[in-house]
């Protein structure tokens, strides 16, 4: 993501100022954290949508034991 104001952020993995070259270009598969080729994490067009119900439902049981 880059921010109006220039930052840029992974969405994936939430690093500051990234590059394109912080993703892994390797085909393989999503379900694999891992690349045999190179040792980055993230993939360029990876589906953040479990990463996001578990970061909301973590977020709302860490709330919820505050309440």
């Amino acid at each position: 993501m880059t921010c109006r104001c220039g930052m840029t952020q992974c969405y994936i993995c939430r690093e500051r100022e990234i590059e394109y070259d912080h993703f892994c270009k390797h085909f393989r598969d999503p379900n694999n954290p891992g690349c045999n080729y190179c040792s980055k994490k993230c993939l360029l067009h990876e589906d953040t949508t479990k990463k996001d119900e578990q970061l909301i439902k973590e977020i709302r049981q860490k709330e919820g034991a505050k309440a």
